[in-house]
């Protein structure tokens, strides 16, 4: 194919709100470098930055506005009406660009202001061809078969678009591209599902040059260094959505890094590596702390990662030497009863030694926690609450959220919840994320706990994120 042909097809991928503003978005900017290094031009555009530099609009992105943007009927009333000039401007800038396609990645809060978006743009541009891409995509792809939307790419979306455009240069049928949804004569259409054998390790490192780094408030540089989780936590779908589990080489990481380090100067000191969990691979993580320790890099980074029997004081001691100064923990709870239903792989005196080692250490402490778990009982919620008191003073922050949703099609939860005694009144007529009911918990009564640990934490005069 000749440069003309790739022309063609130039593309703009486009992030939307709400989302907490720290890092430039990874996923579009992973797909935006292997792009390019496959010839595609390739633009890119951080619309929720812009949103949120907007001092007027910060409330927007309180986690309490999070259901006024994920329901359509919701964001129609409350959130439409504050964003239509922005709507408009950003419509006209997509539908006036050289890029024929548009792409979109989409969560599950950001689905009606995408679609309302791509409205828009069809609109002004209906040659436009607009592509969605994401993790809602996978969750539930069924939420953005709309009549705005021509492609959805289902899995690894570096290869997927990479083909699906290849096939569109090519004038190749739709169907010919695996792991894809299209649009043909208003009717939906899935291809082939495409396994999850994209080899991270010979992936181009993302691009972040088209951001304006100098404005994030809290720039991390974010980084993948492994696809999938070890676990199967049944609250949550990753390790279905993202199997098999896949990681970097250590070198590969590392040269990575150092690579992004020179692409974007001094904007790179903080990487946080945005996998399920870095330690899902202990030896390779072990590997990348070698070859940092060795080569004495000026870099500090962070990750999500899980609390397990292998995280001894010796081996967060090489983490921090490396260059780690943070650990988020996906704990949950710290009740054994909830921990086990959950199928959580620790013990609570487990998570105790690795939370305060962290704090001794020097490597900063952020714990997630879900509220109201189908199966917590009044007891349980008290231990969960207990723990937290005794362990305060070693816990950089906390995020209590805002109770126990059930909206992951893929998690054990929505695929079996009368194994958790979950159900919806009226014969779930009303089946939203927060409605539901179980033999000892109720909406009232989560709302209420979670009340509680907010307290229980502003009491404590903890950071809560």
């Amino acid at each position: 194919m000749t440069k003309n042909n790739y022309d063609q097809y130039k593309t703009t991928l486009v992030y939307l709100p709400p989302k907490i503003v720290q890092q430039p978005p990874l996923g579009i900017a992973t797909v935006a470098g292997h792009l390019k290094a496959c010839g595609y031009q390739v633009d890119q555009l951080d619309l929720n930055l812009e949103l949120h530099l907007e001092e007027k609009f910060n409330s927007l992105f309180d986690e309490s506005q999070r259901k006024n943007w994920e329901f359509s009927p919701l964001y129609r009333l409350m959130i439409k009406p504050k964003l239509n000039q922005f709507l408009d401007k950003w419509a006209k800038t997509l539908s006036s660009s050289n890029s024929r396609i548009i792409g979109f990645s989409a969560f599950h809060h950001n689905v009606p202001v995408i679609l309302d978006l791509s409205t828009r743009v069809k609109k002004l541009s209906p040659e436009k061809i607009i592509v969605i891409g994401g993790p809602q995509t996978t969750y539930d792809s069924k939420s953005l078969q709309h009549e705005s939307i021509d492609f959805l790419i289902i899995g690894d979306g570096e290869v997927i678009l990479e083909n699906l455009l290849n096939a569109l240069i090519n004038n190749q049928h739709p169907n010919t591209v695996e792991g894809i949804s299209y649009k043909s004569n208003n009717q939906w259409t899935n291809t082939s599902s495409r396994k999850n054998t994209l080899d991270l390790n010979k992936i181009a490192p993302p691009e972040f040059k088209d951001f304006k780094l100098d404005q994030y408030p809290e720039l991390f540089i974010p980084l993948e260094t492994s696809r999938g989780c070890v676990y199967r936590c049944t609250f949550c779908s990753e390790t279905v959505m993202f199997s098999p589990f896949r990681f970097k080489k250590a070198e590969f990481t590392y040269k990575e890094i150092k690579t992004l380090q020179k692409d974007i100067g001094t904007h790179s000191n903080f990487f946080y590596f945005t996998d399920s969990l870095i330690n899902g691979h202990i030896k390779e993580l072990d590997r990348l702390c070698d070859i940092m320790i060795k080569n004495n890099d000026y870099i500090h980074w962070g990750g999500k990662a899980s609390i397990r029997d292998k995280m001894t004081r010796e081996f967060l001691q090489k983490l921090y030497d490396a260059g780690c100064r943070l650990l988020d923990f996906g704990i949950e709870s710290a009740a054994p009863n909830v921990l086990k239903d959950m199928k959580k792989s620790f013990t609570r005196d487990v998570a105790s030694r690795v939370i305060k080692d962290c704090y001794e250490i020097g490597i900063q402490v952020h714990l997630m926690w879900i509220v109201g778990f189908p199966t917590e009982t009044e007891d349980d919620h008290n231990i969960s609450l207990d723990f937290v008191k005794e362990n305060h003073p070693y816990i950089h922050a906390i995020s209590p959220g805002y109770g126990c949703t059930v909206h992951d099609p893929r998690a054990d939860l929505m695929q079996n919840p009368e194994k958790y005694g979950i159900y919806w009144k009226w014969g779930g007529i009303f089946k939203s994320p927060h409605s539901w009911y179980s033999k000892v918990t109720t909406p009232s009564i989560r709302k209420r706990r979670v009340k509680e640990f907010h307290k229980l934490c502003h009491d404590l005069k903890m950071k809560v994120w």
